[in-house]
């Protein structure tokens, strides 16, 4: 296969659904957008990784779309990697927004299965981080979200069961926890 689309289509045929965790690197732009949806089947799906500063990993500036690089001029002298707290409000809700819309358009092409928040090994069972868990499912009230979580303290001890009922409660999905550490 020559062109990601030979290799795209060549795998659409085998696999029913694909993992697109390069929408956690970057924003896709329109072009890689159109190559996944018009070389891909009816019925095929595809689970969207949430974008990096979405779930408190750090991110360079350069993975930011460049209408907002371009908008918000200060973001070019930022030094290092980029956390929400960097960001104004203007800027965090825009760029929920231009994410919103992509994941939008994918779930108009019927190819949307979950979207997945992976989060870093720091991001422990606290009310601070059930209320942004809560934010981002009012941000997505439609669709399919499965959480990851990098450490196990969601499910150690009575942990546990909050853990579960909370997720139960606001219908998210818990993903395969990997890389357990505590």
């Amino acid at each position: 296969m020559k062109t990601l689309a030979d290799r795209l289509r060549y795998y659409a045929k085998r696999f029913p659904i694909a993992e697109l965790d390069s929408s956690y690197h970057f924003f896709p732009t329109r072009q890689n957008k159109d190559l996944w949806l018009n070389n891909t089947p009816s019925g095929f799906t595809f689970d969207l990784w949430a974008y990096s500063l979405f779930t408190g990993q750090p991110t360079t500036v350069g993975s930011l779309p460049k209408t907002i690089r371009e908008e918000y001029e200060e973001l070019a002298n930022h030094k290092g990697n980029l956390y929400l707290h960097h960001l104004t409000p203007d800027v965090i809700n825009r760029l929920w927004e231009i994410f919103a819309s992509f994941v939008k358009e994918v779930d108009s092409a019927g190819k949307l299965g979950v979207l997945l928040f992976q989060f870093p090994p720091w991001f422990y069972p606290n009310q601070e981080n059930l209320d942004y868990l809560l934010a981002c499912r009012r941000r997505f009230p439609d669709y399919q979200l499965a959480v990851e979580f990098r450490t196990g303290s969601w499910f150690s001890g009575e942990q546990i069961k909050e853990t579960l009922n909370f997720y139960g409660s606001i219908k998210l999905l818990l993903s395969v926890l990997t890389n357990l550490r505590d």
